[in-house]
């Protein structure tokens, strides 16, 4: 039996028997639903589909409402547009669903881990370079140096272990590098011009999304060369130097202009800069030590961790003298110690005396660096003993950072001899190899 309604105004023929919900969709109306399946009888559950009809006070859910003759609806009233946004509020308030990963949603650069994770699994490197410069120009710099944060979050570890994800961006990263690199599309010249003063992470970024947008961007730089933080901060053995100079000048190959050692207010003005350009940008990063905010460190001979590497990576000889003190624990800690002892024997230091702080270090090396560990232990053991002593203010032992040191040294092998490679050999994922491992581990400990 056929009756007549009228929805929005709309007057609509229809079959007795039939819902609100049915009939809208059927006429091209839209209402909103999440529940509404078609399979089975519906109560309105999620509360989205309410629509109001005439002669009813109260909000109707258009999925389990049946029509009748002379019914008149409407479903975009302003109270029916609040009443679906608080039964919207609602369900999210207590979603536990990964609409995002996990391991996405803890990226501080927001890349789609899962997606390039998935991509490198079937060998398809390009695509995965393609969908982690979306949101990272310098992969295979970054993925060297990143504290990961997105493996803590990776569901994987509650089947074995977490993925090593940022390993597996600076794997895919560097395969680029050595064959056709991803060069990006650049959209049609805009007439526009960008000054990016600061040539670090933040000014590279920048640089690459203007320029792929199709403006014109100079970035200017104080330092001889382009890099920020990324060469001037973090030793050679952590982040080769090598490969952040390809892939800054993958962004120079671009139509980025790169000027170096230029000084803002002395070689140039500001406000030359603001004239000459249609926007700019200021990104000159931080690179002023952390201060510890005791009496006494501001004498000569006092170095904060990030003006004693800059010292060391312009090619300087900091003035540190025989005897030294380190005070810190995180990765800063090993990136100094590394120096003392290479540096021993030029000057031959008689003591180099450690006191750190935290409970546990943020140093994480691949597992894989274990490996190489393990052979050199007994060779370095004896010489690393005798030139450094630990003292602690946690719960942490000395053998905890003894074995760090090591593991420092097994990857300055694996960065200038190329030993990554090894992924080859154990596969992308070497969990297998997790209990071999975690014996040699202790084995070590009992050395140390």
């Amino acid at each position: 039996m056929s009756i007549t309604l009228t929805i929005d105004g709309k007057k609509i023929v229809a079959e007795e028997g039939m819902t609100i919900l049915n009939v809208a969709s059927q006429n091209g109306i839209k209402i909103p639903n999440l529940c509404y399946d078609g399979r089975g009888e519906l109560y309105g559950a999620c509360g989205l589909c309410t629509v109001e009809v005439e002669g009813i006070p109260k909000l109707l859910r258009a999925c389990s409402t049946k029509v009748s003759d002379g019914m008149v609806a409407y479903t975009q009233t302003e109270r029916v547009k609040a009443s679906r946004k608080v039964a919207l509020e609602l369900l999210l308030s207590d979603h536990t669903g990964d609409c995002v990963a996990p391991c996405s949603k803890a990226c501080p650069a927001g890349t789609d881990c899962q997606g390039y994770v998935g991509l490198i699994a079937n060998g398809e490197y390009k695509e995965a370079v393609k969908l982690i410069k979306e949101k990272l120009p310098l992969p295979a710099s970054i993925g060297r140096i990143c504290p990961h944060p997105c493996e803590k979050q990776c569901r994987r570890q509650y089947v074995d272990e977490p993925i090593s994800i940022a390993f597996l961006k600076s794997f895919v990263a560097d395969m680029d590098l050595l064959g056709d690199t991803y060069t990006p599309t650049i959209e049609p010249d805009t007439n526009k011009k960008v000054a990016i003063i600061g040539g670090g992470p933040a000014g590279l970024t920048s640089a690459y999304f203007l320029r792929k947008q199709g403006h014109s961007v100079t970035v200017f730089e104080q330092m001889p060369q382009m890099g920020g933080m990324l060469r001037y901060g973090i030793p050679e053995y952590r982040l080769p130097k090598a490969v952040l100079d390809k892939e800054v000048k993958l962004i120079e190959d671009m139509g980025v202009e790169l000027k170096n050692n230029v000084n803002i207010g002395k070689d140039i003005s500001f406000d030359q800069i603001k004239e000459d350009n249609d926007a700019t940008l200021v990104a000159i990063g931080a690179w002023n030590s952390s201060k510890m905010r005791v009496q006494g460190e501001d004498l000569q001979g006092v170095w904060g961790g990030i003006d004693f590497l800059r010292e060391v990576a312009l090619g300087n000889k900091p003035e540190i003298g025989k005897n030294v003190a380190v005070c810190g624990g995180g990765n800063l800690i090993l990136d100094w110690i590394l120096y003392f002892i290479v540096y021993n024997f030029i000057i031959g230091h008689e003591l180099i005396y450690i006191n750190f702080f935290h409970n546990s270090f943020c140093f994480t090396p691949h597992i894989l660096s274990f490996l190489i560990v393990f052979p050199i232990t007994l060779i370095t053991g004896f010489w690393l003993n005798k030139h450094i002593t630990f003292t602690q203010s946690s719960l942490q032992g000395y053998k905890q950072l003894y074995r760090y040191i090591l593991v420092v040294i097994a990857n300055i092998l694996i960065n200038y001899f190329g030993l990554k490679l090894c992924v080859d050999i154990f596969g992308l994922y070497p969990t297998p190899s997790k209990m071999i491992i975690t014996i040699i581990t202790v084995v070590i400990s009992f050395f140390c």
